[in-house]
């Protein structure tokens, strides 16, 4: 997945605390041929791969497309005056520089279920493994598996409905239902901004909404199955990215009462590992107990993914807006850029919306019980549990694209085990 994404991981740092739509929102045809792919934006866009790693110019396109999003909305597309990756840009290297965030936000509550994160550990690899073709290429990656443990495989993904797996697995003795995600940041964030439905007295994802449904209508029959077979036997649903977020909605949607796993869920046999799902729901008083008690959201790092929706992309082009605004030439812009301007001035990297936008700009949160991983100054890993407001900002920095892989939230994983076991 790393080698798929072009990542350069060498020029990064070992340790990453140390360097500090039928739905979609219109994006406007003519804001984004203007402010993102001149020749000026196309010069930032190589100067922040040779910075910060191949790829992150074109997460930060994606970016761009969602901010051109927010000025059509607030401002009919005329807000602002130079190209938003230059904007972005900017305020990316000014926070590198300052080492504004040197870790994420976070409550230092560890979390030390080592039943949870062992299963997490084991899930993680699933959940990589859901980006593969064929049920051979599956079980021999998870490891500890067999063909036959995969009981059904729908790799036919689509904009309507994600691939999946199903298996039984020996190792934790439940049968998964594994979603099928988007591998990188640059993939997932075209999907995250959307439109809401009203959804269990609030208000969901609508796109992502949809894709569950018609993964429940897919996948139900053959898990049911599989569940009547073995009654003892609970449930886990996975996925990671936008599969993550789908996998939190199809078990709300198969867990509610009258629903087929409504009794399974009431005896506390349904879990969702979810690696770095996006925002979904809102507000979140409106959910039963019983979906944040048997939800795990998983965020590593920087990862942007599981920070950006309407809101968040709302701040932050607030924030853009101001750095638009400051008496300096596009030229003067791209010098800073390549190292050759020093900057005077201080670039914020968010402003909260004002009342009267709340409304229409608003955030959609994260789902469950939702547990950080993150480097500490001394580079060992933590885990903690953070509330859904420590994840409504978008926070700009180097490894907000490389920490969306499936392969760190392995690796995140599988050391947060280790680290408890060590403990036990």
């Amino acid at each position: 997945l790393a080698q798929a994404f072009g990542l350069q991981l060498g020029r990064l740092r070992n340790c990453s605390s140390k360097v500090n739509v039928h739905n979609y929102i219109p994006l406007g045809m003519g804001i984004t041929c203007c402010r993102s792919d001149g020749a000026h934006a196309k010069d930032a866009k190589a100067q922040l791969d040779q910075t910060f790693g191949h790829g992150t110019g074109e997460a930060l396109q994606e970016m761009s497309e969602l901010l051109a999003g927010v000025d059509e909305q607030i401002s009919g597309g005329k807000g602002l005056n130079h190209p938003l990756l230059i904007n972005l840009g900017m305020i990316l290297k000014q926070v590198e520089q300052e080492r504004r965030y040197v870790q994420p936000i976070t409550s230092h509550f560890k979390f030390v279920d080592m039943n949870v994160m062992r299963k997490a550990a084991r899930y993680a690899k699933f959940a990589s493994a859901a980006y593969l073709d064929s049920r051979k290429a599956i079980a021999e990656y998870i490891g500890g598996i067999t063909v036959d443990d995969i009981k059904y495989h729908h790799s036919q993904s689509s904009s309507a409905c994600p691939g999946f797996f199903v298996a039984c697995d020996p190792e934790t003795t439940e049968i998964v239902l594994c979603i099928q995600g988007r591998a990188t940041a640059t993939d997932a964030l075209p999907e995250v901004v959307c439109t809401k439905e009203s959804f269990m007295g609030g208000r969901a994802h609508a796109r992502i909404l949809e894709k569950a449904r018609c993964l429940v209508d897919a996948a139900k029959d053959q898990v049911v199955r599989l569940s009547q077979e073995s009654p003892r036997k609970s449930v886990a649903i996975v996925g990671h990215s936008i599969g993550a977020a789908t996998a939190v909605l199809a078990m709300i949607l198969l867990s509610g009462d009258g629903f087929p796993f409504s009794r399974l869920m009431a005896a506390a046999k349904v879990k969702c590992y979810a690696f770095a799902p996006p925002p979904i729901f809102e507000p979140l008083w409106a959910l039963p107990p019983w979906v944040h008690a048997s939800t795990y959201s998983f965020v590593n790092g920087m990862d942007c993914v599981p920070r950006v929706c309407l809101g968040t992309v709302s701040k932050l082009f607030l924030a853009m807006k101001q750095v638009d605004a400051l008496p300096m030439t596009l030229l003067q812009r791209l010098s800073f850029l390549r190292g050759d301007y020093e900057l005077e001035y201080q670039l914020p990297d968010y402003v909260e919306i004002p009342q009267e936008l709340q409304s229409s700009l608003g955030s959609l949160y994260g789902i469950g019980v939702i547990i950080l991983f993150y480097r500490s100054e001394d580079c060992r890993l933590q885990s903690e549990t953070i509330t859904p407001a420590m994840i409504d900002r978008i926070l700009l920095h180097p490894f907000m694209v490389r920490d969306h892989l499936m392969v760190a939230y392995e690796q995140s994983t599988m050391e947060a085990c280790a680290a408890l076991r060590a403990k036990v």
